[in-house]
Parts: C-alpha cells; structure tokens; sequence
C-alpha cells in the first residue's frame, strides 16, 4: 500500500503548491490553493495605513505594522471554521442576513449576504439555533491577506487586536 505525506496543485500544468494536507489547507500560498481546497470565503479589502486595518465589507480588521502601501486591495481567505457567531460588541465583526442554513453532521452551514450584498459561509455548533432571515454578528478569528501574487499574510484576531505573521 502506497502512502503519500505530499499533494501537489498544479493550474494549468504549473505547480502552485507541492506539501503536507494539512499545510495545504491551513497555509495556501496563492489564491488559487486557498479556493480549491475545502470551502473558502474569498473577500475584497483594502488596507488603510492610518488606521493600520484591513477594510473589507462592513469591518475593518486591524493588522499592525505589515508591508503594504495605503489603499492597497487586497483579497482575504476567510474559512468558515474561522468566523464566530459574534455576542460581544468587541473586535471586528460582519453583519449578516441568514439567507441558507445546511445541517452538515456535526454542524451547520450558514451562508449569510452582508450588508455590501458580499456573501459568506460559516460553520456553526449544531446546537446553535439559526434561522433563515435571522439577523447574525460574526467575528473572523483568522484569515489570509493577498496582495497581487505576493504570499499570503496571516492575520489571527482576537477581540482587541490582531496579529500579522
């Protein structure tokens, strides 16, 4: 029996990553990885250097200190492991409508149309109720910045920052 510890995506017979699964998954080098591999919510940002955020749809997402010049776009990579149905007014947060809700197993799909008409998919805990046209909060807790073709930066977030590797 034949094992391999390694995957390989190619686009149009060129290498985009070759790595571990879970590598793949958790740290795409390109927009093309991240939209591939398992459910991602793709997302226009740009960042301001006065504020040192990223804004993208009705929140902005502070970053610190990273490379990028003032009113660059972006494009973020969010999962939908990595949005939290939000109860708190702390940190960045996306507004929502419920327009679908999937029962999955173990969770639910949520797929919620934001205020700017942007869309997003989110998985909750299977003992969250959520109804379709429910008004829903949520935070981001992680997600991926790309500028052009450059590697992703990472930003996790908690409440009151966030941090940029």
């Amino acid at each position: 029996l034949f094992r391999s510890g390694r995957i390989a995506v190619m686009r149009k017979g060129v290498l985009e990553q070759l790595d571990t699964p879970s590598a793949i998954y958790a740290q795409p080098r390109s927009l093309f990885v991240a939209d591939f591999i398992g459910t991602m919510n793709l997302m226009d940002g740009r960042y301001s250097l006065a504020d040192r955020t990223i804004r993208v749809a009705d929140a902005r997402l502070p970053v610190g200190g990273v490379g990028w010049k003032d009113g660059e776009e972006l494009r973020l990579a969010i999962r939908p492991e990595d949005l939290q149905p939000a109860a708190s007014m702390g940190g960045p947060v996306f507004h929502g409508t419920v327009e679908v809700v999937m029962d999955l197993g173990h969770f639910r799909q949520v797929e919620l149309v934001l205020n700017d008409e942007s869309r997003l998919k989110v998985f909750v805990p299977k003992d969250r109720h959520v109804s379709i046209g429910e008004r829903l909060r949520v935070a981001p807790t992680r997600c991926l910045a790309y500028a052009g073709e450059a590697e992703p930066v990472e930003v996790l977030i908690t409440a009151s920052l966030a941090l940029a590797r």
